[in-house]
């Protein structure tokens, strides 16, 4: 579907600096510990203005871009320079004077092992065209002993990479990737000469390069096992040693994030030590980046160490729930992707789904629950149009937490609560916030995992938001987006209750709940919506013949369309045949039967699809069963129904004054769809089950099979027939009021070349014809110009038949038949 996203939370690309956050609006539900509810989750430290000018990325690389306002009255937030903190106090200082500024021009030199001699004061020519030239020039530069010229080095290599997507001249690169981890390595750690405190502008230029480095795989691979193992211990020591610079570790935190060091690197010992150092970080540094980047990094350990993110649970869920809350936007995307990621690959682990309900029913000393805040902070954020977007997407994390046993989420106690917050947000006025609630709860169905073992009240609840989208009639310039987004719901609700292991029983369920219920009412107001219909019947029936896979994450991964739907046990659709029938005659009266310009009319593909699947049902059956001949009964009584309706909506027409014309030649109208009806029905199934003498016509005027030859045998020879006889005995009985057209004289001809076609011999012929002609003295009403039409068809048939050669057996292609 157009627009739909895939993901929660997109992040945009390339961001420029983001303000830095204002303290004084920092909220106290990203802790939970000044709230109403009490120090009930953990002591996150409040929101604090960062200390550099970086910012988020999420996990992909990619930068969330943020453009923030302060309004006039509120703290001012100073420039930091060279990644330090401002010690002025906020006052309007005077410029200095011009000669007093240094220039800001790049410093580096002409490349010398000497960082005195006089040619060093020749600018070198940065031209990021030839990073041949220019690498040289530059690990020339990072092996002085001049601090500026490594400072410039450093910036001139970054300018460079920064001007590309991917790392450029990789194997340029490769070949000094030695040489400059070297100088990574003695950079981060290098020491200030006057009083041996660390580096923090060299290192985090350092850092800087080796992140680009670690984000691109081709570059990150060539690096040796030692300095993968020392970059990694210094991050992890960094985040571990109290009087680590604030700057520094968040360089590291950065680096972390970005890192992707195979599972020799990733040993046991450092990730547990990663992440107890994570639990407490914020106890020494303070800031929303740090914040962030701890959240981003157990998304990346997710993928490296998924047994010990579940062991560890205890040290990480409370940051995530601390997060999702959280007013900062930046942190609650990234905490809600790393829950998206995590209730996926988690959510069926005891250990971690039991760890989260743990988190829920913690109490306050008033007794209150932290489930009971969630609920009432999400309502809150529902009714903001900025926050509301993000309540769906954290209600679902939730929900697919809730997954590691079966009936886990039917039997939770505050389920009714839960849903209480999904329902604001589907009944919100903003639609984006409705778009998220219908992929939450996408997320819902598949978490509930449908069967019959799935309670009916639950069942008939999972439909409901769904169907009262489909029913809503808006005209607003949303309308058309909201029903896409519904139809969608609605395909990802039958893609799990309808899904190929589904038992005989399971599919006898839920296509009474989620097709016969639903899909006659609310795919009926519009020929978009009956178009629609039939492409989900088209696709559950054979799929257009296309092969497909069913994916258990689909409602996770993106839109459910008709097209992705399994296709349905075709035994099965011959038993049901009868409920099938039943969904298609809703739709007969109201839908398009012309031409499109894809090709045929979506009903008649849908019906094309339904007859094929009956034929596939017995492509193995050497005679034809009871389930084929039973099937054709259902045909059969559907045509009859469309006879009879129309014989009856014209009777009427013609009782009333004036007659509506209009109204007889819609009518006339079933003769054409009753001849397609039967072509695509002989065209799949196959002549044979229509030329059998195997169908019975009951009392009450319906049809059956006859299921064993003595049920035939004591029959009447009347109501025991062929399904061709009867389809032609109810062209001749059902069509009173109906003028004889020539859509009616075709729909005659169609019957009639069933059997003739089927004849080899002229003798076989003729019999068929003569036994064909006793149907027009069997009891009945008969219209007088429909029978003079019948006996005139007869005649044509048996001439063309004493026209051929008696000896001669012709083949069926030359048998006679109407044109």
């Amino acid at each position: 579907m157009a627009g739909f996203a895939s993901g929660l939370a997109p992040i945009a690309a390339r961001p420029p600096t983001p303000p830095k956050e204002n303290t004084a609006k920092a909220s106290p539900s990203n802790g939970f510990s000044t709230t109403s509810t009490g120090h009930i989750l953990l002591d996150t430290p409040d929101e604090s203005p960062s200390s550099s000018a970086e910012y988020f990325k999420d996990s992909t690389g990619k930068a969330q871009k943020k453009v923030g306002f302060t309004l006039l009255g509120t703290q001012y937030h100073r420039f930091s320079v060279g990644g330090q903190e401002s010690d002025s106090d906020g006052q309007i200082r005077q410029l200095p004077r011009s000669r007093d500024c240094k220039s800001s021009k790049s410093i580096l030199k002409a490349c010398t092992d000497n960082a005195g001699n006089p040619s060093s004061n020749e600018l070198l020519g940065f031209d990021n065209t030839n990073l041949q030239a220019m690498l040289r020039s530059t690990t020339q530069h990072l092996a002085s002993t001049s601090r500026p010229s490594r400072l410039d080095a450093y910036s001139n290599l970054l300018a460079c990479l920064s001007a590309y997507d991917e790392v450029p001249e990789a194997q340029d690169l490769a070949e000094k990737v030695v040489e400059i981890t070297g100088y990574i390595r003695r950079d981060v750690t290098a020491k200030n000469e006057g009083d041996g405190s660390p580096d923090i502008q060299l290192a985090t230029q350092a850092l800087k390069l080796i992140t680009i480095f670690l984000h691109t795989p081709s570059m990150a691979a060539m690096f040796q096992e030692d300095f993968c193992s020392f970059i990694l211990e210094r991050s992890i020591s960094s985040l571990e040693e109290e009087a680590s610079p604030k700057i520094l570790v968040s360089h590291y935190m950065h680096l972390l994030e970005k890192q992707k060091f195979a599972s020799k690197f990733m040993t046991i010992d450092r990730v547990n030590r990663l992440i107890a150092a994570l639990d407490t970080v914020t106890a020494r540094v303070k800031g929303n980046r740090v914040v962030g980047h701890r959240l981003m990094i157990y998304q990346r350990l997710l993928g490296q160490a998924k047994l010990l993110m579940v062991s560890r649970v205890g040290s990480w869920i409370d940051h995530l729930v601390s997060g999702m809350l959280s007013t900062i936007k930046d942190i609650r995307a990234r905490a809600i992707a790393f829950g998206v990621d995590a209730s996926l690959q988690l959510g069926t682990t005891i250990s971690v789904s039991q760890a989260y309900l743990e988190v829920f029913n913690r109490a306050s000393a008033d007794g209150t629950k932290v489930v009971d805040f969630l609920c009432s902070r999400l309502i809150e954020m529902a009714n903001s149009k900025d926050d509301g977007i993000h309540v769906p997407q954290i209600w679902s994390v939730v929900i697919m937490f809730l997954r590691s046993r079966r009936r886990q989420l039917e039997g939770w106690e505050h389920l009714k609560a839960w849903l209480v917050v999904i329902q604001r947000c589907f009944n919100s006025s903003d639609t984006q916030t409705k778009f998220q609630a219908n992929l939450a709860w996408n997320r819902l169905i598949f978490a509930i995992s449908l069967d019959t073992s799935t309670s009916t009240s639950m069942a008939k609840m999972l439909r409901q938001p769904i169907v009262s989208q489909l029913e809503r009639k808006s005209s607003d310039k949303n309308s058309k987006l909201a029903k896409q987004i519904a139809r969608s719901s609605y395909c990802t609700l039958l893609y799990y209750a309808l899904r190929p292991t589904a038992t005989h029983a399971q599919l006898d369920q839920y296509w009474d709940l989620y097709v016969n219920q639903i899909l006659p009412s609310c795919f009926t107001a519009s020929r978009s919506d009956i178009n629609h219909a039939c492409d989900i019947l088209s696709a559950l029936f054979s799929g257009n013949g296309k092969p497909k896979i069913w994916e258990e994450s689909k409602a996770n991964n993106g839109s459910v369309n008709p097209e992705d739907l399994p296709c349905l046990d075709p035994k099965w659709i011959r038993l049901r045949a009868a409920r099938i029938v039943q969904v298609f005659d809703k739709l007969f009266d109201t839908a398009d039967w012309q031409l499109s310009k894809d090709g045929d009319a979506p009903i008649v593909v849908a019906w094309r699809s339904f007859t094929l699947a009956l034929g596939n049902a017995g492509a193995k059956e050497i005679k034809v069963s009871v389930d084929a001949m039973n099937a054709v009964a259902h045909i059969i009584n559907e045509i009859k129904l469309l006879l009879e309706r129309s014989n009856s909506k014209l009777a009427k027409a013609r009782s009333a004054r004036p007659i509506d014309i209009a109204s007889e030649a819609e009518q006339t109208e079933t003769f054409e769809k009753i001849r397609i009806l039967i072509n695509e029905a002989v065209a799949t199934v196959g002549n044979i089950p229509f030329l059998e003498r195997r169908l019975i016509r009951t009392s009450q005027d319906y049809f059956e099979a006859a299921e064993t030859p003595s049920s035939r045998s004591n029959r009447d020879s009347d109501s025991l027939n062929s399904p061709v006889a009867h389809l032609l005995n109810l062209l001749l009985r059902k069509v009173q009021f109906m003028p004889i057209t020539t859509r009616y004289i075709d729909a005659l001809k169609t019957v009639l070349n069933i059997s003739l076609h089927s004849a080899t011999a002229r003798r076989t012929q003729l019999g068929i014809l003569r036994n064909l002609g006793r149907l027009i003295t069997l009891d009945g009403v008969h219209q007088k110009e429909a029978s003079i039409i019948f006996w005139r068809l007869l005649a044509e048939g048996t001439s063309s038949a004493l026209r051929q050669p008696q000896q001669k057996e012709t083949h069926n292609d030359d048998s006679p038949q109407f044109p």
